[in-house]
């Protein structure tokens, strides 16, 4: 009588122990998943991230070599920097706009006088402005009896070629 519950008991647990091993299949096949969506969720996130830099890059971009040459703002902000270094601009007179394939640059002659360390100052300040400008010729005389140099010099300031001129 004994064998006859143990087998019919065994018989019993067989399908709860297919059932079992089925369920802990399961189980380990979601937790893969889970990991996976996990992973996925990491790299949006580092996706958001690089695109969030990507943005931040391109407005630097913008900056450095925006669409339109915007001469009225980049001369308040030269006038600002030679204000801010001592250097005294006596003429700014633009030049005629260069056309490149993929952009434009507007020469700018500068002529102003200051101790040479002050324009070195403008032109380090200059540089570290977000628009990219250039240098294309410098003459410096110096005039040691009034411990001052005159300067003349060509400033290149760049815009992105417009879609018509390519």
């Amino acid at each position: 009588m004994a064998l006859l519950v143990l087998g019919g008991v065994l018989l019993g647990l067989r399908p709860l122990w297919q059932r079992l091993g089925w369920l802990q299949a399961q189980v380990r096949a979601l937790q893969h998943e889970l990991a996976i969506g996990e992973q996925v969720s990491t790299d949006v996130a580092q996706l958001q991230a690089d695109i969030e830099a990507t943005q931040q890059r391109l407005v630097a971009f913008d900056q450095q070599l925006p669409p339109t040459l915007a001469l009225d703002g980049f001369l308040r902000r030269l006038d600002a920097v030679a204000r801010q270094t001592g250097l005294q601009v006596s003429l700014i007179q633009p030049g005629v706009v260069q056309h490149g394939e993929l952009y434009r640059a507007l020469p700018l002659t500068i002529t102003a006088r200051a101790p040479f360390p002050v324009f070195f100052d403008f032109l380090v300040a200059v540089q570290a402005m977000p628009r990219l400008a250039t240098v294309d010729a410098l003459t410096i005389v110096s005039r040691p009896e009034e411990g001052v140099c005159d300067v003349t010099f060509t400033l290149s300031i760049y815009a992105l070629a417009s879609a018509h001129e390519s």
